[in-house]
């Protein structure tokens, strides 16, 4: 399920940490499968780590960051740009989207 909101965190998280829920990303023909830990931005944890999505405004008002979401579950602290098809389409905001429960996530950019 995908919300199109969150509430801002204040708690900082430490992308450091070997503890998160297990993330496939599909990119540039690559499959990286990673812990996502939570409260960090999909697109901030994933250049983090040295993987070059596709990132432009990190506010979430551009689009130059949409992914589609192929598993579990993330929310949006800001979505200007996705309408509900899109977002009926899975498609998310890699700048935005983060962890929505313990499952597995699944993400692919096209």
């Amino acid at each position: 399920m995908l919300y199109r909101s969150i509430p801002s965190r204040s708690k900082r998280v430490s992308m450091e940490s070997n503890t998160g829920n297990p993330l496939v990303v599909e990119f540039d023909g690559e499959r990286h499968e990673l812990l996502w830990p939570p409260a960090v931005p999909l697109a901030v944890f994933l250049k983090s780590r040295g993987i070059k999505v596709p990132y432009a405004c990190g506010e979430g008002f551009c689009g130059g960051c949409i992914a589609r979401l192929t598993g579990g579950n993330v929310t949006m602290a800001i979505n200007e740009i996705l309408d509900d098809d899109d977002l009926a389409n899975d498609l998310i905001l890699g700048c935005q989207a983060v962890l929505d429960g313990d499952e597995p996530i699944s993400v692919r950019y096209d």
